[in-house]
């Protein structure tokens, strides 16, 4: 009988896994021929249940509109850096076997994807962009060097969406100071619009535990990303690395883009020129994320790992994409709990949000162009836009709140069907119908910053690794150093004045003609070019190994003097 009884337990320890994975897994039936003829398969970086969810609804909505089944293969190598380097491995080595022609021709099936779906609008431009070649023809500038080619990753539909449909769908083209869907039409370039298509809105605020912070002794939840510089949060600021997660670099970019903005806002205001206020946007923006940086626990390598450290209490607060720290908020709260009373919060720093459409793109030689196409009119759907934010209808239906007041009979069957995903719509529309039905109550289009990129992404991204993570253990202990000293009534304040401008420097940049050139917004662009954003394949690594031995230097130094005037 024990023999029988271990068995059983056996049994069902073991079934525990399978039985969960089948609830939890697209159920509608066992794929037929007719759906595997119609595969298309889609990278990306998003998580299961956006995946489960969008694979179950793709598929009703195709037997619907087309009368023909519908699967999707979904390939998740990691996140948006992941893809594109996949991407760029298999464009690279199909240009030189001759399948991509010089005019960006190839057949369909020579590119192994037919979708990107998911990250930011910066990762799809990368995808626009693509590669370049050398002109075949041996062209040579003016500076005598090979002219260069662009071959883009990503296409748009075949035929485009039309003006009207898009216009139905989005609206004005505009959200804070970004698009919904890529135009960058000219008179040169009439069709260079529809690379990419808006499908959700991401937002980057701040997640931060209540609990934490009381303990810390901070009177203040924070609500703005200059709050995190108080020196009380030292060691307990979880963020990301930003040359790991596009995500998460696009958050500390809004950083320097608002900066840029008010820094331009005020010096027009008091008459003077858009360089001076560069000049001071470069300052408070640099030195806000050089003060995250030194408060900074750690740098995770993935941008859901600093949200979830939140919410169990070994971080204070970090930097998120809206969805993860409202879905981080609303995991641990208790049944019915206010989630403002709840010991994780979130906030968007009021008009200083960054918001940005998070895209499709169609692949380049995809396999299946026309299905690619179907897929992008999909997600602009009003059935898909339910799948962010509705409550999954599995729980309205067992609950018996199908919350008959507020749907109505044509849409009481919208929503995804087991998982609530917390993001938020790219249409405009639902904001106007359906935001009571919503998890999140908040309208991004009155939230967004009108602050523009500036350009000085590359740079953060390179120099944050530098100063932030590499000599991480260095800037943490000059920002102790740095903070004691501003602390004593009793410190030389010469002393303290080397103190605070050796902590906020820069390193000189040394240009490939030999010279040195101070790093600073006058220079930026200069240097840009000099090391080709970063990514000049000879020089890009030794520049970054000058620019972290500088930094170690540097806040060893800051240190030192903390320590010889005590």
């Amino acid at each position: 009988m024990a023999r029988y009884l271990i068995a059983i337990v056996l049994a069902v320890i073991i079934g525990v896994p399978f039985v969960a994975r089948r609830l939890t897994a697209d159920t509608h039936s066992v794929p037929t021929d007719d759906d595997r003829r119609n595969t298309i398969i889609v990278v990306t970086p998003h998580i299961e249940q956006i995946r489960l969810e969008f694979g179950a609804a793709f598929a009703a909505w195709h037997k619907a509109k087309y009368g023909q089944g519908a699967m999707i293969d979904w390939r998740a190598p990691g996140g948006t850096t992941e893809i594109l380097k996949l991407l760029e491995a298999q464009f690279s080595e199909r240009y030189r076997a001759g399948a991509i022609k010089i005019d960006g021709a190839c057949p369909p099936g020579t590119i192994d994807f037919d979708i990107m779906l998911g990250g930011g609008t910066f990762d799809h431009g990368r995808l626009r962009t693509g590669m370049s070649v050398d002109s075949p023809d041996g062209k040579k500038d003016k500076d005598g060097k090979p002219v260069r080619i662009a071959i883009s990753y990503s296409v748009p539909p075949s035929p485009v969406f039309t003006e009207d449909e898009l216009k139905a769908v989005f609206g004005e083209n505009k959200v804070g100071a970004g698009q919904l869907y890529q135009d960058n039409r000219t008179a040169d370039k009439p069709n260079d619009w529809q690379h990419w298509i808006g499908t959700a809105l991401s937002g980057f605020g701040i997640v931060y535990n209540r609990d934490v912070i009381r303990e810390l002794g901070i009177p203040a939840e924070p609500t703005t990303f200059a709050d995190l510089r108080d020196p009380r949060y030292i060691g307990m600021i979880a963020l990301a690395d930003p040359r790991q997660s596009g995500s998460v670099a696009t958050a500390y970019d809004s950083v320097l883009n608002e900066a840029a903005r008010a820094g331009v806002a005020a010096a027009k205001a008091d008459g003077r020129t858009n360089e001076d206020g560069l000049a001071r946007g470069w300052d408070v923006g640099w030195n806000t994320l050089r003060d995250l940086c030194a408060n900074a626990r750690y740098f995770s390598s993935s941008s859901t790992q600093p949200p979830m450290d939140v919410s169990q209490g070994d971080a204070a607060a970090a930097l998120a994409i809206d969805f993860y720290g409202r879905g981080q908020q609303q995991a641990v709260l208790a049944p019915g709990q206010d989630p403002r009373s709840g010991r994780v919060g979130y906030v968007d720093p009021a008009g200083a949000v960054y918001i940005d459409a998070d895209p499709v793109s169609i692949i380049r030689g995809g396999p299946r162009p026309e299905l690619a196409r179907r897929f992008a009119e999909f997600c602009m759907t009003t059935q898909a836009q339910a799948l962010w934010q509705f409550e999954p209808l599995s729980k309205a239906k067992a609950s018996g709140s199908t919350e008959p007041g507020k749907r109505t009979s044509a849409d009481v069957n919208l929503g995804p069907r087991e998982h609530r995903l917390r993001r938020l719509p790219v249409r405009r529309d639902m904001y106007a119908s359906y935001l009571d039905l919503f998890a999140d109550q908040v309208d991004p289009f009155k939230l967004a910053s009108q602050a523009r990129p500036v350009g000085w992404r590359d740079a953060m991204i390179v120099m944050m690794g530098s100063f932030g993570v590499d000599a991480g253990s260095e800037l943490r202990e000059a920002w102790r150093a740095l903070t004691a000293a501003r602390a004593s009534k009793n410190f030389d304040p010469s002393r303290l004045a080397e103190m605070e401008k050796l902590f906020y420097s820069f390193p000189d940049h040394p240009m490939a003609d030999g010279t040195l050139k101070p790093f600073n917004a006058a220079n930026h662009d200069a240097i840009r070019a000099d090391i080709k954003r970063w990514r000049d394949p000879a020089r890009t690594p030794q520049i970054r190994i000058h620019y972290t031995e500088y930094y170690r230097r540097t806040f060893k130094r800051v240190a030192e003097l903390g320590r010889s005037a005590t």
